[in-house]
């Protein structure tokens, strides 16, 4: 849930600044569910609660890049210049993917 709300902060941003392009957010909306879940719990998470963590950002990032392009408001510079806007988005939710399986399991194992 916290996911969708920063993914709708960010096509307000996007909507309200079109000339802006924030590059960062398809990536922090990524990783907002596995830090939600790795924060809530005392040791590593499961595969499976890292799947739906996955899957969970990755709905909430897609929601957020469609609903900027519908609004033509995906615009802007990206970090290197030969890119477009969407494929920086994917580019930085392939990255919070990656890390979200890294944060989902790292820290304490359970005791055997």
């Amino acid at each position: 849930m916290i996911a969708v709300a920063i993914s709708a902060l960010w096509v307000v941003l996007g909507f309200s600044n079109t000339g802006t392009n924030y590059h960062f957010a398809p990536l922090v909306v990524t990783l907002t569910p596995a830090l939600v879940a790795r924060f809530a719990s005392s040791t590593i998470l499961s595969w499976s609660t890292i799947a739906l963590s996955i899957v969970g950002g990755l709905v909430a990032t897609t929601l957020g890049a469609l609903m900027l392009v519908a609004l033509v408001a995906f615009d802007g510079p990206t970090l290197a210049t030969w890119l477009t806007p969407e494929s920086e988005a994917i580019i930085m939710t392939a990255i919070g993917v990656g890390a979200s399986m890294l944060i989902g399991r790292a820290g304490r194992r359970p005791a055997p």
